[in-house]
């Protein structure tokens, strides 16, 4: 895939694995943009599944560092080439992993392992 021309809203993603990982698809966007984004979501999908038309809905709150702030991921366990046992972040296509301690989104006591 190429790209052609950047969104005004594109930004160099924060964490160093956000392209290759998928846990954070949108960080390629300016943090007002997810916002947009996901309240455009929100209403898609309450209008589209659940045939809601007239939603009165308040903005998303953004955080003041939208980074280090979830507590809770899963860690596939497998092992490594010589057979020691690994666990860690896949990859968006589930096959390679990395190294724990890279993934910006993780809270600090979940990026220690």
């Amino acid at each position: 895939m190429r790209l052609i021309e950047p969104s005004v809203h594109r930004v160099e993603p924060v964490c160093p694995v956000a392209r290759p990982c998928g846990g954070c698809q949108l960080q390629m966007l300016d943090y007002a943009e997810q916002l947009r984004f996901k309240e455009k979501k929100i209403a898609g999908n309450l209008q589209r599944i659940g045939g809601m038309t007239e939603i009165p809905m308040e903005p998303i709150v953004g955080m003041e560092n939208p980074f280090r702030y979830r507590n809770k991921a899963q860690f596939p366990i497998g092992q490594d080439r010589n057979g020691k046992l690994i666990t860690d972040f896949m990859r968006e296509e589930r096959i390679r992993s990395w190294k724990t301690g890279t993934v910006i989104w993780a809270w600090s006591r979940t990026r220690r392992f």
